[in-house]
């Protein structure tokens, strides 16, 4: 693997693990809102709590710019990652002859 692909996809991972510290910060400051027994765990996601988070955190937060930097976050991690993974094969067949 080269040098290029492993800084991408380190990149990549950090930018995907800077998206979840931002899920813990919204649960966060959605359960200091949230009375007792309707808080949210910080264990076991699945797409329906993490619709929940994103709902409740918006409507909680309406003017705040976290959701949009996770997301930018979440997708960029994604490119990089997916663009490391297949340097190597178009590396491979670069220059054309």
């Amino acid at each position: 693997m080269s040098a290029i692909a492993i800084i991408l996809e380190s990149a990549g991972a950090a930018c995907i693990l800077a998206s979840g510290v931002l899920t813990y910060q919204q649960i966060g400051e959605v359960n200091r809102k949230l009375p007792d027994d309707q808080q949210m765990s910080y264990f076991w996601f699945y797409i329906e709590k993490v619709v929940r988070i994103r709902r409740e955190y918006r409507r909680l937060y309406p003017n705040s710019s976290i959701p949009l930097y996770q997301d930018a976050l979440t997708w960029g991690g994604l490119v990089l990652l997916l663009f490391g993974a297949a340097l190597p094969g178009l590396l491979k067949h670069w220059p054309p002859h």
